[in-house]
């Protein structure tokens, strides 16, 4: 029976890094059933109702803060110094900034038996660092294995909002990086060109509240036309 130990950020409220998680356990659970499953999370109780657990996401980065890269990468060192198997998983890596960091992250995961990135970008970047790239697999993010959602259920959400499931819906999923307001007036741009091209309903997804809602509103805020543009009100579950 094999023990497995997700590390990641759980338990914090990010619908995305909830529905990863989902993606990764279900996987697990299709492959080996009796796999017992340990998720490192802020919060068990909100962490998809599962057992405990870790992987995914864009986790080794030092742009939200200097202590996130060091925490995920004392979490993968831990587990060579315990002598157990290591998997980076998905990972999408950086920005790493700085000498240090860089060094101290290519010192601890080529220690990994095994390491997955989920776009070119992260593969590039770790090449960049002194890996091999035949010794990095590229592979989709671990949510592109989740199941299709019922949508009886999104029309009944998406019709509450006042949204027609009928007519077009585009949705942004945007994130607030620090020092990248200036992304506010493109994404404002694009949405108007595609309610213009379209006819579409635009649909903004907070992922995590409120910092999510917050670059929602400073989008639509700059949109030429805010008719039929929507914002999800509030925290959905992933399953």
């Amino acid at each position: 029976m094999a023990k497995v130990l997700i590390s990641g950020y759980y338990g914090f409220s990010n619908a995305g890094d909830e529905a990863m998680l989902t993606a990764i356990v279900d996987s697990l659970k299709r492959e080996a059933p009796d796999t017992v499953i340990t998720v490192i999370s802020g919060h068990p109780r909100s962490t998809c109702a599962l057992l405990l657990l870790s992987g995914g996401g864009s986790l080794l980065q030092n742009v939200t803060s200097h202590f996130s890269l060091f925490y995920y990468l004392s979490i993968i060192a831990l587990g060579v110094i315990m002598r157990k198997k290591v998997m980076l998983f998905a990972q999408g890596i950086g920005p790493i900034k700085g000498c240090f960091s860089r060094f101290l992250t290519r010192f601890v995961c080529r220690h990994a038996d095994l390491i997955t990135v989920r776009d070119d970008g992260s593969l590039d970047d770790l090449c960049e660092m002194g890996f091999e790239r035949k010794d990095i697999l590229v592979t989709s993010d671990a949510v592109f294995s989740l199941p299709d959602g019922n949508r009886k259920v999104g029309e009944v959400i998406l019709r509450g909002m006042g949204i027609d499931p009928e007519r077009p819906v585009i949705g942004f999923a945007l994130r607030h990086w620090k020092g990248e307001d200036r992304f506010i007036p493109e994404f404002a741009r694009a949405a108007d060109g595609l309610k213009a091209a379209f006819g579409a309903q635009i649909l903004f997804v907070p992922f995590q509240f409120p910092s999510d809602r917050e670059v929602s509103d400073a989008v639509l805020g700059q949109m030429e036309n805010s008719r039929d543009v929507f914002i999800l009100p509030r925290k959905l579950s992933t399953k």
